[in-house]
């Protein structure tokens, strides 16, 4: 009865033996990833005001950086960098 269920089970999309899995990530995903452990940060109580505005400044001075390695790597356009510089 177990082996009857386990086998009429259906799994969306399983992977092929033959096909390949991607495991790279996409460009911009560090600075993504930063940005979404700060909003975590945020939504959670975090010790005081002064501790959380230094992760802030952790966080973006961080993800500047990622930016312009990013950038200078030829996979960022410029005008992306400076409109990302404008929001923090």
């Amino acid at each position: 009865m177990v082996s009857t269920l386990l086998h009429s089970r259906s799994f969306p999309n399983p992977p092929q033996p033959h096909q390949e899995i991607k495991l790279e990530k996409p460009v911009g995903y560090v600075i993504m990833d930063f940005l979404d452990k700060l909003v975590k940060l945020m939504v959670k109580e975090f010790g005081s005001t002064t501790l959380l505005a230094k992760v802030d400044e952790i966080v973006v001075e961080r993800a500047r950086e990622e930016a312009e390695v990013l950038r200078d790597e030829g996979e960022m356009e410029e005008r992306m960098v400076t409109e990302l510089f404008r929001v923090f």
